[in-house]
């Protein structure tokens, strides 16, 4: 993989993970306040300002990744349409229509990724 795409999965593993850590520690907020509201009060500012924070680097990454995702999905459009052109106007030599619907499940399967 390259940086852009190393860079991708850090963050995605960033943003889940921390979402899984204000869910764990939502669903203990109870045991952890045992009934006191200033300790309540204290922690549920604590978590919103914790979920503050995911939206904005979950916002920052959408607007860096945005145009890139884009820029892949439309490339990769064009190449299966080409690969099946090309299958299609190689009909008559099975070779070369079998290295272009190689390349077209390649694509395929780099689009599901």
């Amino acid at each position: 993989l390259g940086v852009f795409e190393n860079m991708g999965v850090s963050l995605f593993f960033e943003l889940t993970s921390a979402l899984r850590v204000l869910c764990i520690e939502l669903r203990n907020l109870q045991e952890l306040c045992l009934g006191d509201e200033d300790i309540l009060y204290r922690e549920l500012c604590r978590m919103t300002k914790f979920h503050q924070q995911i939206i904005i680097l979950t916002d920052r990454c959408n607007h860096i990744f945005n145009g890139a995702f884009i820029m892949q999905m439309l490339i990769n459009f064009l190449l299966v349409s080409l690969s099946l052109f090309e299958v299609l106007a190689a009909k008559k030599d099975p070779q070369v229509a079998a290295e272009y619907m190689i390349i077209m499940l390649m694509t395929l399967g780099h689009l599901s990724f």
